[in-house]
């Protein structure tokens, strides 16, 4: 009887003018008359609705003894009350970490189910972006729990005007395409587009650790596909191959490519690491690439990798001797084929 004198008194109290400031004082002085356990189970056997903004104020006081109304409110047919339970909702969460676990788990539920709509989906999925979530262990399981469906989310999650909200998406991105291997194009994908576009050096290292984790590139044809995609790829290489233990690996798939010629542009990142003073393990075996093709590749190549190879060295004297050896086969090679006893040069024939 006391807590049902109680509400009629709060209900009373909502339907008059007042201040919100107001209003507050009133609900925290029903909070202490009556416990939040208490007030809860009686609003959800009396069916109560929130009807005004101090009803709404009522229902996020009430922290994670709130759910059981929220999870009503949720399912109303009404999306106007979804909306409005998702706005309550992410202000519960940002205000009592008590009920952020599961408050997030009923945002990430709206944002991922195919039947809420997509105005109560695009509202879920900004409400988790303003709570700069997954923040935490738990949330970040709960996501990556999901599975594919969590892909698209955690898509928007790594666009995140936050840093750290775009570290966990990528954590968690990571996490999914190595527990299902069918998605880790995709998630690479987007993981590239980070180390690419990131400007801030934790998230591009996150995305940068993760596609060494995953293994990417996979193989030629999947690395030809990302160096015809972005003029900076060579930058993402770059940095696996002098982060990781991937260097001989990489840039053996890249020399593969500069040696066939599709994309022309394989050739370019390989000279641009080769090149790059501070580039370590990937410098070196991007050297041994142009070396091989300087050996190896149609006599076109073979003179863009002596070129390259040639800029490089400098006063490496070992280089340079490799480079005089190289000079000597081409100029054999290139024009043994005229069958003839000896090789044109400058218009005289030697033998």
């Amino acid at each position: 009887p006391h807590i049902s004198a109680m509400l009629r008194e709060l209900s009373t109290l909502a339907r008059q003018p007042e201040t919100a400031a107001e209003a507050k004082k009133r609900l925290e002085l029903a909070r202490k008359r009556i416990p939040p356990d208490q007030m809860a189970r009686r609003l959800v056997q009396d069916n109560w609705r929130p009807a005004s903004d101090q009803d709404w104020l009522l229902l996020s006081s009430l922290g994670a003894n709130s759910m059981p109304l929220f999870d009503r409110l949720l399912a109303d047919q009404n999306p106007a009350v979804k909306l409005r339970a998702i706005a309550a909702l992410s202000q519960l969460a940002d205000a009592q970490p008590k009920a952020r676990l599961e408050a997030f788990k009923r945002l990430c539920s709206l944002a991922l189910s195919e039947k809420a709509g997509a105005k109560v989906r695009e509202a879920a999925a900004q409400a988790l972006l303003a709570l700069k979530g997954p923040a935490t262990p738990a949330e970040r399981k709960l996501l990556t729990s999901r599975g594919e469906a969590a892909v698209p989310l955690l898509g928007r999650l790594v666009a995140s005007p936050d840093p750290n909200t775009r570290s966990y998406a990528i954590a968690c991105l990571a996490a999914i395409a190595k527990a299902n291997p069918k998605l880790i194009a995709p998630v690479a994908d987007q993981l590239l587009a980070v180390a690419l576009e990131e400007k801030d050096e934790k998230p591009r290292d996150d995305a940068l650790r993760s596609l060494a984790e995953l293994g990417w590139p996979r193989d030629t044809a999947e690395l030809a596909k990302a160096v015809e995609r972005e003029h900076g790829t060579w930058d993402v290489v770059k940095h696996l191959a002098a982060r990781t233990n991937a260097a001989p690996r990489l840039v053996g798939m890249l020399t593969t490519l500069a040696a066939a010629g599709k994309p022309s542009r394989a050739f370019a990142v390989l000279a641009n690491i080769a090149q790059d003073a501070k580039a370590g393990k990937a410098r070196a075996a991007a050297i041994a690439g142009l070396e091989r093709l300087a050996r190896e590749a149609a006599p076109a190549t073979q003179i863009k990798a002596l070129d390259q190879l040639v800029a490089i060295a400098g006063k490496d004297e070992a280089l340079r001797k490799k480079i005089s050896g190289f000079l000597a086969c081409l100029l054999y090679t290139s024009d043994a084929a005229d069958e003839l006893d000896g090789v044109d040069l400058g218009g005289r024939r030697i033998i």
